[in-house]
């Protein structure tokens, strides 16, 4: 018959610490079964308190805090893990050898770290939508990101571990749970992504109810290029004219008029336009295109009538998002794909070596178009990379990630085959030369050879051709 004891509160919490070394012996008498309250740690249940994905998950917690700030913030165990051979660091009593656990050090430690610690240990695993979020964003690390964070540590931390090992094991977890647990401060971000990454990252940050924290703990927006706060002076301006959608301010940031009928996937537009324009500024870029008179027109009563660089911004950055007030010429079309197509390639992380390649080779295949929608005269090829034999894997792949034809998913698709999940298309081993080749590369005009012979592969190569346009986008 199998006993059931509940024990004096003073002596539970004496014992909750050795519960699992001695499992069936108190006092000198051995028992079948004891059941010994968990000993309780506020800093764990505020964190499940704020982050209520973590109050059904079953892992053991402990909290042995040291000023010794080598011990690190917090540790994960797996079951079995008893430590090092060495001894130096040995299984805390507390968390079970069968079961998972998280060993907290340090006093700082705040409940969005216990949060990291288990997804980034063990949701990325378990849980299919935190698994699609976390392949999705190690597929566009590039060993160059990962190898600043690798040395960083092997100067500071004494690692010691090959880089491949150190990759798998601590830099894609750490580098996951830098922005989506608020690890990093906000230079370190703008280092460390791409726009394409923090994207992919705010996911999960939505899908695990993580706000976006200064470090004083309140609340700020998540995407920092949007403004949610009017001065008054805009407030003003917003309420008198509520068909102008929103717009680019003095302080670099996007505002969207709250008086307007605008839908939310037109706002969303209008945010997508406005920050076109304001990377445009940033980086001191005017497309060179010429404004006809009709659009000029358009401009007239507005803040850029008189503004010749503001009107070419915001004629390409509608281009771009397609918005057909545009009124686009076909040269115009032309400039906003080139544009469109180098700011896609930037956000994924390629070098602007590797842009000037990637340009160079749509450059020959489209005939200097840059479009989507390119078709090869004679022949099956199409879109800016003129697929012939991949387009029945990219008709899949659009099917699969349920997304439409465009500029945008043509170079998505290009990046799975050659980061993603999509490698086994043209090959691992052709995937990773690739990679290896694009980082690498010394000139635009050695990466556009690269990428023309691994991923193009023309029947006809006009590499002198692709070796001339590198040259020109190299300058872009």
């Amino acid at each position: 018959m199998e006993n059931d004891w509940t024990l004096d509160p003073a002596i539970q919490s004496e014992l909750s610490d050795k519960w699992y070394d001695q499992p069936d012996v108190v006092a000198g008498i051995k028992l079948n079964t004891i059941t010994v309250k968990p000993k309780e740690y506020e800093r764990l249940n505020e964190a499940k308190r704020q982050y209520p994905y973590l109050q059904d998950k079953d892992f053991d917690y402990v909290e042995n805090l040291t000023d010794d700030k080598k011990a690190g913030y917090l540790e994960f165990w797996e079951p079995g893990d008893e430590g090092p051979p060495d001894g130096s660091v040995k299984r805390p009593k507390g968390i079970g050898i069968d079961r998972m656990g998280i060993e907290v050090r340090n006093p700082d430690t705040r409940p969005i770290d216990i949060l990291g610690d288990y997804v980034s240990h063990e949701a990325i695993y378990s849980d299919p939508k935190l698994k699609d979020i976390y392949d999705r964003y190690t597929s566009t690390l590039t060993d160059k990101q990962l190898k600043v964070k690798y040395e960083y540590e092997k100067k500071n931390y004494g690692e010691d571990r090959p880089f491949e090992q150190w990759a798998e094991r601590s830099g894609k977890p750490g580098m996951f749970r830098g922005y989506t647990f608020d690890q990093f401060s906000e230079d370190e971000i703008k280092e460390a992504y791409t726009e394409e990454q923090l994207k992919i990252l705010n996911e999960a940050r939505d899908y695990l109810g993580v706000k976006k924290l200064n470090y004083e703990g309140k609340d700020v927006e998540i995407d920092n290029q949007v403004r949610n706060k009017l001065y008054p002076g805009e407030d003003k301006y917003f309420k008198e004219n509520p068909n102008v959608g929103g717009m680019m301010t003095e302080d670099n940031k996007v505002i969207i008029n709250p008086y307007s009928n605008l839908t939310d996937n037109e706002k969303q537009a209008v945010i997508k336009n406005e920050k076109i324009r304001l990377n445009f500024k940033k980086n001191n870029i005017v497309p060179d295109i010429d404004i006809t008179e009709e659009q000029r027109a358009l401009f007239k009563g507005t803040p850029y009538e008189n503004n010749e660089d503001a009107m070419k911004q915001t004629i390409v950055a509608r281009i771009m998002t397609g918005d057909p007030s545009a009124n686009a010429t076909k040269e115009q079309t032309i400039v906003a794909n080139k544009t469109l197509t180098q700011t896609l390639l930037k956000e994924k992380g390629y070098t602007s070596t590797a842009i000037a390649g990637i340009m160079a080779n749509i450059d020959v295949e489209t005939g200097g178009t840059f479009s989507f929608q390119e078709k090869q005269r004679g022949g099956k090829g199409y879109g800016v990379f003129q697929f012939d034999f991949l387009n029945p894997y990219y008709q899949k792949y659009l099917e699969k990630s349920e997304k439409k034809d465009s500029l945008e998913s043509q170079i998505d698709f290009m990046h799975e085959t050659v980061y993603g999940n999509e490698q086994d298309i043209i090959g691992k081993g052709n995937a990773k030369k690739l990679r290896e080749g694009l980082e690498n590369a010394k000139t635009p005009e050695e990466a556009a050879e690269i990428f023309m012979n691994i991923f193009e592969k023309p029947g006809v190569p006009h590499l002198d051709r692709r070796i001339k346009a590198a040259s020109k986008y190299v300058s872009d």
